[in-house]
């Protein structure tokens, strides 16, 4: 039973259909986001950094984001309001991605998003969540399933990131992570998105790859 699953789970990595050129590829994640809307379009990450990015779990947000426009430099897009004012950027390095919200006057912030289709990846926020609110206080981490995983801080105290899951009565399910935007009295507000490997410190499992799977699967 067990080499039928792997087996199943191997023809379905496979049948994955080829997606858009990500905006960044590194040896620890590739993504992409949207040219629409404060959104990411692409996700796939490797906490050992071994550029393994056997698929894409993200659900592109279609929702324009009204008076917004993506300007991309670099390894780095923005979101511009149509008075010119940024109020979104994305910056992506070797193993980590920097979002950073600016509060305009006048114009209304709106978050950035992240949504999962839990039938690719289950991919799970992990962290505090008061009860009966739907925000994880950072910092925190998410982990996808198989692939790896990032740990996600802000600049501001306090900041918590709006968490929501729908198994049920949906199609497809989802899980959906949202960045708040930054408000009137923070100015400016940061998050960043560090890839790392959370797994006992055993020693020799480093450079052994029968363990690659325990190093990228340790949290589940």
């Amino acid at each position: 039973m067990a080499v039928l699953l792997l087996a199943t789970a191997a023809a379905a990595v496979a049948a994955e259909p080829p997606s858009p050129k990500p905006d960044f590829e590194s040896r620890h994640y590739r993504a992409a986001v949207s040219r629409t809307t404060p959104a990411f379009t692409h996700m796939c990450v490797d906490s050992l950094g071994a550029a393994r990015f056997p698929l894409n779990p993200v659900i592109p947000d279609a929702t324009p984001a009204q008076g917004l426009a993506a300007r991309v430099d670099g390894n780095a897009v923005a979101y511009v309001t149509a008075a010119g004012a940024t109020a979104w950027e994305v910056a992506f390095a070797e193993r980590s991605i920097t979002l950073r919200s600016r509060h305009a006057d006048g114009e209304r912030g709106v978050p950035f998003t992240l949504t999962f289709d839990q039938t690719r990846n289950h991919a799970t926020l992990l962290g505090r969540m008061e009860p009966g609110k739907r925000d994880v206080a950072l910092p925190c981490v998410l982990h996808l399933p198989d692939l790896g995983t990032f740990r996600v801080t802000a600049s501001a105290r306090g900041a918590a990131l709006d968490y929501d899951a729908r198994r049920w009565n949906v199609k497809p399910p989802f899980v959906r992570i949202a960045f708040p935007p930054a408000t009137a009295a923070q100015g400016t507000v940061e998050y960043a998105m560090e890839v790392v490997a959370l797994h006992p410190p055993l020693a020799g499992i480093e450079g052994d790859a029968r363990f690659d799977a325990f190093r990228r699967n340790f949290l589940i």
